[in-house]
């Protein structure tokens, strides 16, 4: 699913530090993007395939590429950067590609690892000051470039089977709105054969990958609150009823959705 990432028109880009799971199923922007893992793990899907991240890894995204979080340790922490079009007109040509060839994801050193979260941080508390966020953006994109081109390239990650393609592009396109019945009918396999090799290649079952796309679908259309309440939100996103979504809401998100609902407005 293409997104529009939100943030100031004037920004050449932004900087997310997370410390909770941020938007679930696969999604792709115009934005190139990088990830830099600080702590934990995070099982991640970039178009056909899987890796899971740790600490100091370091991947980059291309604009119009599939890409997704699957799920995030307790203690997961990292930063994504996101650059607009306009920046990489002045950058390294295969920063512009939709799909390079080649590997993308590679585990800085202790020393080159703490050196950009420093400049993620640094570079983020300049956000204020519109001019100097984006002089900082592009010092930003320059050093990660060579600190991940310094770096020797490592074997990682693994091809998706294609069943377990298949079952991902399914619910995709439903959004979550399907049954594991109609998603092992579109991978070809049984439920119960697809139900072990989808956990085993993600890290997840296919209910929670479900459950999680209709989080994402709730934040969606709940947005600021108004234009669905919680309970037609909810409904909206798929969610059979309001206890299974505060349930489910709950566990996936860490608040319940009168925080969230307080999160948002504040």
């Amino acid at each position: 699913m293409r997104i529009v990432l939100e943030f100031p028109a004037a920004q050449d880009g932004h900087i997310f530090h997370h410390r909770t799971l941020p938007r679930a199923h696969p999604h792709r922007h115009a934005e190139l993007e990088f990830i830099l893992m600080v702590a934990g793990t995070m099982p991640y899907v970039v178009g056909r395939r899987r890796y899971t991240l740790q600490r100091h890894d370091l991947i980059w995204l291309f604009p119009g590429q599939d890409h997704g979080v699957l799920q995030t340790s307790k203690d997961a922490e990292f930063y994504v950067a996101v650059f607009r079009p306009r920046l990489l007109q002045r950058a390294w040509p295969v920063l512009r590609q939709r799909q390079p060839a080649g590997n993308f994801c590679r585990r800085l050193t202790e020393p080159g690892a703490l050196r950009l979260q420093r400049l993620l941080a640094e570079t983020e508390q300049s956000v204020t000051d519109t001019n100097l966020f984006n002089a900082g953006l592009h010092y930003l994109l320059a050093q990660t470039w060579q600190a991940f081109q310094r770096t020797p390239e490592q074997a990682r990650g693994s091809e998706l089977h294609p069943s377990v393609e298949k079952a991902l592009n399914e619910m995709k396109r439903a959004r979550g709105d399907v049954t594991v019945e109609q998603v092992a009918r579109a991978a070809g396999l049984s439920y119960s054969r697809l139900s072990r090799l989808f956990k085993r290649q993600t890290g997840v079952t296919i209910i929670e990958f479900c459950h999680r796309q209709k989080v994402d679908r709730f934040r969606e259309l709940y947005g600021m609150g108004q234009r669905f309440n919680l309970l037609e939100a909810a409904l909206e996103a798929g969610f059979g009823s309001y206890p299974t979504f505060h349930r489910v809401f709950h566990r996936i998100t860490g608040l319940s959705p009168a925080a969230y609902r307080k999160q948002v407005r504040s």
